[in-house]
């Protein structure tokens, strides 16, 4: 069997409620991760897809129905577009965009509540953000606030892999204002009964403010990549039993407080880095983005 369906964009534009809300669909299969990272990770990509889909989707998969997989930080990566072009030809593709300066400040704060930004203040993170390229990117994904904004770039990457027909757009404000209609049209666009219930407003991810930073980079210090107590831990436990672990502590982290609002002034600097994107964008997707410039 063959992913069919990837949502492969954008971080924190609303696709894990897009995934909650598609898991309720019949005709599909979804991974038990919120992220399947087997076509982004080179040394998950070089075990092999088998072991891929006996760690995300369990060895028993039901092959009368149709793989969706998930993993948001695709679309900015040439090297997985190519992987899961060639894993199928035929893969649609969907991808979330919000207001870019929204989004900015969002993944700010949620890599503030994981431990991932050592900087206080969103102003001090977009000054070193400034600094880095796409050349950074596999090492800095976490910081590149402002790169992962510029979504008319990494369209055109998409579009160069993948003809426009099989890709889906569609703007968080869709799912939070009409999500059964936007439910029905994707699933129109994947090829699947449009109708299926309960159809309610699917429930936004919010990020919470971090009880303690030194208990997030703690988090963050055992997950890194080369970290060998993590790799022995990763070889006595189950990753779905690993997975939910993680998430529980990540939870039992976090407080009832949200982060507080943007700085007036730095909202207006954004939205003037963001308005030729934005137009070039609204150009190539043809939508009205107007309301971007004034959001907030």
């Amino acid at each position: 069997m063959k992913i069919s369906l990837a949502i492969v964009g954008a971080p924190k534009c609303g696709t894990t409620a897009l995934f909650s809300a598609l898991a309720r669909h019949p005709a599909l299969c979804l991974h038990r991760q919120r992220e399947m990272t087997y076509f982004f990770n080179d040394s998950e990509y070089e075990v092999g897809a088998d072991a891929a889909y006996a760690r995300y989707f369990g060895r028993h998969i039901d092959r009368d129905k149709t793989l969706l997989m998930k993993h948001v930080l695709c679309m900015y990566s040439p090297a997985a577009l190519d992987r899961l072009r060639e894993h199928n030809e035929q893969v649609k593709l969907v991808i979330m965009l919000r207001d870019p300066v929204e989004r900015a400040y969002s993944a700010f704060t949620f890599a503030r509540s994981r431990g991932w930004e050592p900087n206080q203040t969103f102003e001090a993170a977009l000054q070193r953000d400034e600094a880095l390229n796409d050349q950074d990117f596999s090492q800095y994904r976490h910081w590149m606030y402002l790169y992962q904004g510029l979504y008319h770039r990494h369209l055109d990457s998409v579009w160069q892999r993948f003809d426009r027909d099989r890709v889906f757009i569609m703007l968080s404000s869709d799912l939070r204002q009409e999500p059964e209609e936007t439910l029905r049209r994707f699933a129109r666009f994947a090829g699947m009964d449009p109708v299926f219930e309960p159809l309610s407003t699917p429930s936004r991810n919010v990020t919470k403010v971090a009880r303690s930073q030194t208990v997030a980079r703690s988090i963050a210090w055992f997950l890194s990549p080369g970290n060998r107590l993590r790799r022995l831990f990763r070889r006595c436990v189950p990753s779905a039993v690993s997975y939910k672990l993680r998430h529980a502590v990540y939870a039992m982290n976090e407080t009832d407080r949200l982060p507080p609002v943007m700085d007036p002034a730095t909202r207006d600097r954004l939205h003037a880095y963001f308005a030729e994107p934005n137009a070039m964008l609204a150009r190539q997707i043809d939508r009205d983005l107007g309301s971007w410039q004034s959001a907030g």
